[in-house]
């Protein structure tokens, strides 16, 4: 037993130190040398060796361009729908660059409820506003003028900025006191008890169940809205009040309470004469140019001229028209994705006008579709956030991403590669744009891939 466990420990012992040996001379070689090939292989630089034996749209070749260059030009029109908008501007607001702007409101006063019956003695009229907010000089004390029309207005209809409408009863004139500026405000204020007989004159007309025999829209068809102080009235019947008041239809801004009895009981009931989002209702504005500062005014507007800057007004008034010059070379291209197509305009300050907290916080792109109606560029409705034109505080810029614009444009859905810049519903702020020949030109970043 002794001398066969010497003989196995001495087998193992010696034989696995000679096997270590062999495979150290042997194996360790080879072993080095293949991995010197394999990490030889994978740095190798690829080939095009084969590639004419593969068809060309197997392969995706990414390019970019500079050369499509933006050009802007400054346009107005002076008839714009202006119905169906959630935001309503009565007074006028100065600017030296663009001059004077005056808005008021044409709409429907809608009922609460239909009446609950019995002949209704007056007691006391309320007229309640509520503004969403004020611009311009607010140290004035503005007032409401009320007018009854005579026009029918339809909620199927488009009503237009340059609508005049048709005048019968005055309402009267109402001071709002101070309206405090950029910020909410709400008073209510006393009307004659005629107004509100005038309004209860005929009981059976109280309600909306929509026989135009019967149905109080068709009795009593809307009011006119605007804001005096007692200056004359410009060439389209504006008051020349150098202050703007921004109503929101969302709220019921403006509303007339009717305070009643009746024969039968003691009991004080009111009726509620109001404007809001169910209204029927259309804006109109009036541009007066010839007031802005002779050094400052916009003198290239729809002219075709391209100037130095592109101005955006607020109120429905000037806008830019782009050009994409440069991008029809594109549109006949097969196979063609649009990987990034980016718009950058650099917002001008003049320190005083125009500060970075003194210009629209989001500006939007439209396009005119085959019939020529204004939309919103698609990539806006795809998603918002990624589209941008939000204004850039730190690089004074709005940037734009339009990529599902110029796609649209390249497959012939969009007809042409033009855009125009607009404002937000309700913001009343300004913006000049730097155009070609600026210091700081507008910039257009295009990347596609060919495959």
């Amino acid at each position: 037993m002794i001398f066969m466990t010497n003989y196995f420990h001495d087998f193992h012992r010696n034989n696995c130190f000679a096997a270590g040996s062999f495979l150290k001379k042997i194996f360790l070689p080879v072993i080095i040398i293949t991995f010197l090939l394999l990490s030889s292989s994978c740095n190798e630089i690829s080939t095009d060796i084969g590639n004419g034996l593969l068809p060309g749209s197997d392969f995706a070749n990414v390019q970019s361009t500079d050369t499509i260059v933006p050009r802007s030009y400054t346009t107005y029109n002076s008839r714009v729908v202006s119905s169906g908008t959630r935001y309503s501007y009565i007074g006028g607001l100065h600017n030296p660059y663009f001059g004077d702007t005056y808005g008021d409101l044409v709409c429907q006063l809608r009922l609460a409820g239909k009446y609950s019956g019995g002949q209704p003695t007056v007691d006391s009229v309320k007229l309640n506003v509520t503004i969403a907010g004020a611009k311009g000089d607010t140290t004035l004390n503005p007032a409401v003028r009320l007018d009854e029309i005579t026009d029918q207005l339809y909620s199927d209809s488009t009503y237009y900025s340059d609508r005049v409408p048709n005048l019968s009863t005055y309402l009267g004139t109402y001071p709002l006191g101070v309206v405090p500026k950029d910020s909410s405000y709400s008073v209510s204020v006393d009307m004659p008890i005629s107004v509100g007989k005038y309004l209860m004159r005929d009981t059976l007309k109280l309600n909306q169940e929509g026989d135009s025999s019967t149905d109080w829209r068709y009795f009593f068809k809307g009011v006119l809205v605007s804001l005096q102080d007692g200056s004359p009235l410009t060439k389209g019947g504006f008051s020349t009040i150098p202050e703007l008041l921004l109503l929101d239809s969302y709220y019921e801004p403006i509303y007339i309470r009717v305070y009643y009895h009746t024969p039968t009981s003691t009991s004080v009931y009111y009726y509620d004469f109001l404007f809001n989002k169910n209204c029927v209702s259309y804006n109109r504005y009036y541009h007066d140019r010839t007031t802005a500062d002779p050094l400052l005014a916009i003198k290239h507007v729809n002219d075709g001229i391209m100037d130095t800057l592109t101005c955006i007004q607020s109120i429905h008034g000037m806008t830019a028209t782009i050009k994409l010059n440069g991008l029809e070379a594109y549109k006949g291209m097969k196979n063609i994705s649009v990987n990034k197509a980016r718009l950058i305009y650099r917002a001008n300050m003049d320190g005083v006008y125009f500060t970075a907290t003194k210009v629209p916080s989001q500006l939007y792109l439209y396009y005119a579709d085959t019939a020529s109606l204004s939309k919103v560029v698609p990539d806006y409705t795809i998603y918002p956030t990624f589209f941008g034109g939000a204004f850039n505080s730190t690089s004074l810029t709005y940037s734009f991403n339009i990529a599902a614009f110029v796609q649209d444009y390249l497959k012939g859905i969009i007809p042409k590669p033009e855009l125009e810049i607009k404002l937000g519903d309700g913001d009343v702020q300004s913006a000049l744009l730097r155009n070609i020949g600026s210091t700081t030109p507008p910039t257009f970043t295009f990347v596609y891939t060919r495959f």
